[in-house]
């Protein structure tokens, strides 16, 4: 007789199975490399899959946590409180050569061409998988879609199947929640997930700042002069965050969307000082309306219009009691100083929206030919530009007319323009298996932008197994890269000013790459090399003003490898390594801060059928500094992280899970590289810290 004991331990094997197929087929199959789904082997891209098991064994608390394992790409965090992504030695601010997608939906804003400004801490609990292609994508995807292209799938309703809730807690006063659920009813199925965030965050200890800088060169002027930086002291770092996401489907027909409502204060304002007050606020959300049907035996439609919008608030603040130069006739240098009691305070806000449609067909040729064909129109506007401010920048830099209050600017004097723009696409690919082991992608799309013309970008790819389990893929790829509305459109501002005739950044790439796979061990090695052209950077003007021009030629070449073996279905090494090399082909000198090499170490182990054990070491190591920067170049670093869950340890239909993470297990004492005028040293990360969190299912 069957005790109600052992049906439920049966159920639990039974349905832990099914987990584990569901991972290897989310392993097997992609996307996003060729908008169809295909063996990830076959696939035209240098891609890596993240399931969701493992985001959860490694301990991930966001997105940036949950891609520091794949490959080729490494993070470096600025003082102002975003992430650089660097993808194979190509890094831009902002994330803006990253192409990140929300279920194939793109969700790069307007103002920053990226995503990272305000969906870095995007929460990982609902994510099924995230497929990573490193290299160009636009020939696929159009703009932004350059070093590389991330697209975050969630979990549908099957994979919910009723409702999960946690709660965590950890170091700097960390506290988040979340609640999902999903269910299918006939033909109506629904996906929904809610998150709050808090914490403090960690408070890097910043000896100097830039303000320290000042101080002393104003001391050296003003007799008496009482030094305004706040430095040394503790960087700001807390964060609060709403996050919903809902998925609705009915039959051909889906409607996804998700809403982000998040405030954040960065270590240091954007002049790299601290401060008390500076503090940014997000509003993002994304709507959109899908169709697909195979409404022929041979021929698939889909389609889909969408709207995203973007709203950015800011407050910052320089310290109080600062020294600024003001507008003065009667001086011989037609300047002078003057005392900020208040400090200089700026409030910019901006809002923009993205609004859009598509059309994609895929039309099987044959068995071993598919044509994949679509069109785009999109459409983005940049508007309700308000600039609130206790000063207004002059035509001269690092003068100011000083207010006694915060005054709201004229548009003209805001720090950048309203505006709008269009673009239409056309995208073709073929894909032809030639023989059962042989594989040949072709495809191309041309983008018609309205503000700077069209950008043509091809690629190509065969790829051959030539032996069962050992394969061969070469590959190439151009994409580009929009240049943002902050570098076209920015203004009254001396730091960065804008060029309305900037052309888009290209970047063309080329790879080699052999994978093997022999029972239960897999490994691959890749060569890349790729050139880019029309770099946008900023340039000092003779008249001592900061502006945007396409003045930079770049090569990165490198190479990555990567390895994995499997002891049994839930325990296995793995790791992966990068020696990128990037250098400005102008001057031939090393593209500055951006690792050599890189990589991670990793290791998951089930202890018993109700614990995991994860460890992985990830480091960045030969640095280099920018040009006129007299520092040492900045130190090597690793980091270890270890995470322990423990589920199915107690009889519940579903499960429980308690998960604890350690992250800096070491307590290494690290800092991310600044640059030059910036903060005088590095900066300091977090040291030891942990995070636990309980999971219930329903």
């Amino acid at each position: 007789e069957i005790t109600e004991e052992d049906r439920v331990k049966a159920m639990a094997e039974i349905e832990e199975e099914f987990k584990w197929l569901q991972e290897e087929a989310a392993v097997t199959f992609v996307i996003t490399a060729s908008r169809v789904k295909e063996d990830i082997r076959k696939s035209a891209s240098s891609i890596t899959v993240i399931t969701a098991e493992q985001i959860r064994n490694m301990g991930a608390r966001n997105i940036i946590d949950a891609l520091r394992a794949v490959p080729g790409v490494s993070f470096r965090l600025r003082s102002d409180g975003h992430y650089k992504f660097d993808i194979r030695g190509i890094t831009k601010n902002g994330g803006q050569d990253v192409l990140v997608m929300l279920n194939s939906h793109p969700i790069n804003e307007n103002y920053t061409g990226g995503a990272t400004w305000t969906h870095d801490t995007m929460i990982v609990d609902n994510i099924k998988r995230i497929e990573v292609i490193r290299g160009p994508g636009s020939a696929m995807y159009g703009a932004n879609a350059f070093s590389g292209v991330v697209n975050i799938i969630t979990r549908d309703a099957l994979d919910i199947d009723g409702v999960e809730v946690s709660a965590g807690g950890g170091k700097f006063e960390t506290q988040q929640y979340n609640l999902m659920a999903g269910k299918i009813f006939g033909d109506f199925e629904f996906a929904f997930n809610a998150n709050y965030m808090k914490t403090d965050g960690f408070e890097p200890y910043i000896e100097e700042d830039a303000q320290t800088s000042n101080d002393n060169l104003v001391a050296a002027l003003i007799p008496g002069y009482e030094p305004a930086s706040l430095a040394p002291g503790l960087g700001q770092a807390s964060q609060e965050k709403y996050d919903v996401a809902l998925n609705l489907k009915y039959k051909w027909f889906t409607l996804d969307g998700r809403y982000v409502d998040r405030e954040r204060r960065p270590f240091t304002n954007v002049l790299s000082s601290l401060n008390e007050n500076t503090k940014d606020e997000f509003t993002d959300y994304y709507v959109n309306l899908g169709y697909k049907n195979r409404i022929k035996e041979n021929l698939t439609l889909s389609g889909k219009v969408y709207r995203n919008y973007n709203q950015y608030d800011s407050h910052i603040e320089a310290p109080k009691g600062m020294a600024a130069l003001r507008p003065a006739p009667e001086s011989p240098f037609g300047f002078a100083p003057v005392i900020m009691e208040d400090g200089l305070i700026a409030e910019p806000s901006i809002k923009n929206t993205r609004m859009g449609a598509e059309v994609q067909m895929n039309y099987d040729i044959s068995d071993s030919n598919i044509l994949v064909a679509g069109v785009t129109y999109e459409k983005m506007e940049q508007f309700d530009v308000e600039y609130a401010a206790n000063f207004m920048y002059t035509n001269t830099a690092n003068v100011i007319i000083p207010f006694d209050d915060v005054t709201e600017l004229p548009l003209d004097k805001a720090h950048i323009e309203e505006a709008e723009r269009e673009f239409q696409a056309l995208f073709l690919q073929d894909i032809w298996d030639i023989t059962e082991n042989l594989r040949l992608n072709l495809g191309a799309r041309y983008d018609d932008y309205s503000d700077f013309g069209g950008s043509f970008n091809p690629r190509a790819a065969v790829v051959w197994e030539y032996w069962e389990g050992f394969d061969v893929k070469a590959m190439y790829g151009r994409a580009f890269r929009a240049p943002t509305f902050q570098e076209l459109y920015m203004q009254n501002n001396p730091s960065q000013t804008g060029n309305k005739d900037l052309d888009p950044e290209t970047v063309d790439t080329y790879e080699l790459s052999l994978g093997a796979l022999v029972d239960r061990f897999s490994a691959r090695i890749t060569g890349f090399r790729s050139s880019i052209k029309d770099s946008i950077t900023s340039i000092k003007s003779e008249e001592g003003i900061y502006i945007f021009e396409n003045a930079e030629e770049l090569r990165t070449t490198g190479v990555e490898l990567e390895m994995k073996y499997d002891f049994t279905r839930t325990a296995w090494i793995g790791a992966n390594y990068t020696y990128q090399d990037a250098e400005d082909v102008d001057t031939g000198e090393r593209a500055h801060l951006r690792p050599r090499q890189k990589g991670n170490l990793m290791a998951s182990v089930e202890l018993c059928p109700y614990a995991n054990l994860y460890a992985d070491y990830h480091f960045q190591h030969d640095f280099t500094r920018q040009a006129g920067d007299e520092r040492d170049d900045p130190d090597d670093y690793g980091v270890m992280n270890m995470t322990l869950i423990l589920k199915n340890f107690l009889k519940h239909p579903k499960g429980i899970e308690l998960r604890g993470s350690v992250y800096n297990l070491l307590d290494e004492n690290y800092a991310y590289p600044t640059t030059k005028n910036t903060l005088p040293d590095d900066l300091p990360m977090p040291g030891r810290s942990y995070f636990v969190e309980l999971r219930l299912s329903f």
